[in-house]
């Protein structure tokens, strides 16, 4: 969600030129394996997921700072920045997360346990994945790039050693943002 959105045609270039705006610093995802992927960029800026390309199930396993997770009986899992909350981590049933917020959101996809559900794990954390599909392979995708990956392929997710400078029209630009764009707190019974 962009505050840019709310501005008509090319105002916001003015907005621009003129100064008239607010650096945000949003944290970045990093995805690593023993062996490079070929073909994706390794940072996300909203979230790396791990999907089932195929009917089965995976099993998912986290560990956070060596602490093991239960399993995840999952379509997938969701690493999600306070940026990528309001995205597809939000689209499965994670919290929204304010932007200036140091945290990773590790979340579930169709998970087939009622009991798991998603966490909130402090930024500085290092998330190790692996998973195992019975068809033999999953997809990575980390924002929109992905690439078919391997069973057991063990990846280390972290925050990334930079931020991205992020332009906002006012400080409150993330509230104002989900009011309007997520509808949050409209009720149409109230609204005569």
């Amino acid at each position: 969600m962009t505050s840019a959105d709310s501005i008509p045609g090319t105002e916001w270039i003015d907005v621009l030129t003129s100064g008239n705006f607010y650096i945000e610093k949003r944290a970045v995802l990093e995805v690593s394996t023993a062996n490079p992927i070929h073909g994706i960029y390794p940072f996300a800026l909203n979230e790396v997921s791990i999907q089932r390309i195929d009917p089965s199930m995976l099993s998912v396993d986290v560990s956070v700072d060596g602490l093991k997770l239960p399993t995840y009986w999952s379509d997938g899992i969701v690493l999600a920045t306070p940026t990528g909350s309001t995205a597809y981590s939000l689209s499965i049933g994670g919290p929204i997360v304010m932007p200036s917020s140091k945290a990773v959101i590790i979340a579930p996809i169709a998970p087939h346990n009622l009991n798991v559900r998603p966490l909130v794990v402090p930024e500085e954390a290092v998330m190790k994945i692996t998973f195992n599909s019975r068809k033999g392979g999953a997809l990575l995708c980390v924002d929109n790039r992905s690439v078919q990956i391997e069973n057991n392929t063990e990846f280390v997710i972290k925050k990334a050693n930079f931020d991205l400078n992020y332009i906002s029209l006012k400080p409150s630009g993330f509230f104002d943002a989900i009011k309007e764009k997520l509808l949050w707190g409209a009720d149409k019974r109230n609204s005569f």
